[in-house]
């Protein structure tokens, strides 16, 4: 065993040569010696001892016996143990003027065969391995640090801060108060009470940031977490990055898990997984999939690929499927391709090339569905739902008119949209009430009349339905009409024959002394077909509603 020794005089005497003696040894005479020994052998000195002498013998495993001409000040016996001076340790000898002589104080600078060198700094020591090159460096006027890496490049500022650690590695640096660097190559800690634990090329530059491996890894915000992976950016605060590489999170309390090329730039915003994926607004998510974006505020994709979320639709959610889009604020679209909501509280369930854009319209599913009037729903193929509160089911229906149910068989023979089209549209309309005789007009939606379209033939099944008092009594009234009808060059026409009464119901009061009636007309701007109720004797208001049920467009 190899046991290290220092000897510091009043005036800073240097280190004396040092001699085993396995056997008897003498000593020179006014020479600096420090004499290491085996138990029981002698050591004599020369006689007529010198005050310039200084001759230390320490004795390992049991006692050591002096002779000859001992002078007790610069003489000095020290029986150790073995086991009490483990490798590396070493002794210093210090001169002390009370009492006047030599005295052991303790452990010491190593020599070469020694693994680490107690290196300066108050009041907690520095500690650094003991190569005889590359030891990276280490800052002595602060305390507490532990260097044990190595510098091959000669260029590293190694350990320079307080109670910092970098525990092995090469070219590792940190450079601020209670940080730890477990290993690797070249790894920066800039910030105080920061960890990189091993990697390569990583730096964390921030307060208490925490880097577990991977390659060129760099935290610039504080409280920040990257796990490991390569090429991972978190430059917001308290954000984290699992692992994955080319992520980068902007944004504080950010989290990318894992992946390749996302980003996050919000606050508080997600993405789980995936590759080119972004949530670039405050509470975005994107769980997975291939370049989703989620841009505005707390919207939401879960997967698939090319989904878009613009700025306008925020609280919005798009559920999969690819190249879907919403960009109505609380619009949502659960899955299917190239399907659009573009207005506020829109819906598209699923289906390819779905349009959702009236407001609080719906497309549950189908392809090439529009939806475009406020509170419309269309499913199918090529449903159009335009008019307000529409409804447009089956192959290419088309609902314009308010509140109009359509639905359609489609194609076959029929070119143009709505062709073969069944379809419930309500009307209504409310007598004035100031006298007897008055007549109104039933509109669609405010819009008067039953427009037609060119070149098709219409059958009509009307159901009118009349509310109102006669005589201070409440009455009803209904009706049943059948009606064909065509439009040619731009002219509603009614053939002869084409009205037909199928029922008549309601009150006694209201047929008799009321004579409440309707009639089915053609009439001119707009060119349409005309339902208009007449109170007859009643001199109240009546509010009548009709249900045209069944219209039947035919080409010719």
């Amino acid at each position: 065993m190899a046991t290290a020794i220092q000897v510091v005089g009043p005036t800073g005497l240097p280190n004396s040569q040092i001699v085993t003696a396995f056997n008897s040894y003498t000593a020179s005479k006014n020479h600096y010696e420090i004499i290491v020994t085996k138990p029981n052998v002698t050591v004599t000195f020369p006689s007529n001892p010198d005050e310039g002498e200084i001759h230390i013998v320490v004795a390992t495993n049991g006692d050591v016996t002096l002779s000859g001409g001992i002078n007790p000040k610069t003489h000095l016996p020290i029986p150790i143990q073995e086991t009490n001076v483990p490798n590396g340790t070493g002794i210093q000898m210090m001169w002390s003027n009370t009492p006047d002589g030599w005295v052991c104080t303790g452990r010491g600078k190593s020599d070469k065969d020694d693994a680490v060198i107690f290196d300066g700094g108050s009041p907690a020591e520095n500690v650094r391995t003991n190569r005889a090159t590359v030891q990276s460096p280490i800052n002595n006027t602060l305390e507490g640090i532990v260097n044990m890496s190595s510098d091959t490049s000669g260029v590293s500022s190694g350990a320079t801060g307080n109670f910092s650690t970098i525990s092995g590695g090469d070219q590792n640096t940190v450079q601020s108060d209670y940080t730890t660097c477990g290993g690797g190559l070249n790894n920066g800690i800039f910030g105080p009470g920061s960890t990189i634990a091993g990697g390569e090329n990583n730096s964390a530059s921030g307060t208490s940031d925490t880097i577990g491996g991977g390659i060129t890894n760099n935290i610039l915000g504080d409280f920040g977490t990257i796990g490991g992976g390569q090429n991972n950016t978190e430059a917001g605060s308290s954000s984290f990055i699992g692992g994955g590489q080319n992520n980068n999170c902007q944004g504080d309390f950010n989290t990318i898990a894992g992946g390749n090329t996302n980003a996050t730039f919000g606050t508080a915003s997600c993405i789980l997984g995936g590759q080119n994926n972004q949530a670039l607004f405050d509470n975005t998510c994107v769980v997975g999939g291939n370049a989703n974006n989620a841009l505005a505020l707390n919207a939401c994709i879960g997967a698939g690929s090319n989904n878009n979320i613009t700025n306008t639709g925020t609280k919005a959610f798009i559920g999969a499927g690819s190249s879907n889009e919403v960009q109505g604020a609380n619009g949502c679209i659960g899955a299917g391709v190239n399907n659009l909501a573009s207005s506020m509280n829109a819906f598209v369930g699923a289906g390819t090339g779905n349009v959702a854009s009236g407001e609080n319209s719906s497309v549950p599913g189908g392809a090439q569905c529009v939806a475009s009037g406020s509170y419309s729903h269309a499913t199918g193929n090529g449903a159009q739902a335009i008019g307000v509160a529409a409804s447009a089911t089956g192959i290419n229906s088309n609902a314009l008119r308010a509140g109009q149910r359509a639905n359609a068989s489609g194609g076959v023979g029929f070119a143009p949209s709505g062709d073969a089209q069944e379809s419930n549209i309500p009307m209504q309309g409310t007598t004035p009430g100031n006298g007897a005789g008055e007549s109104v007009e039933l509109t669609i939606g405010g819009d008067p009349g039953f427009i037609l379209e060119d070149d098709k033939g219409y059958s009509l099944l009307l159901n009118i339905v009349a509310k109102g008092n006669i005589l201070g009594s409440p009455c009803v009234f209904s009706k049943l009409v059948m009606v064909a009808c065509r439009r040619t060059a731009g002219v509603s026409t009614i053939p002869v024959g084409g009205i037909t009464n199928l029922a008549l119901q309601g009150d006694a009061v209201a047929i008799a002394l009321g004579a409440w009636s309707v009639t089915v007309a053609t009439a001119i701007v707009p060119d349409r077909i005309a339902v208009t109720f007449n109170t007859g004797s009643t001199t109240s208001a009546v509010t009548v509603t009709c249900q045209v049920l069944w219209p039947e467009a035919l080409a010719y």
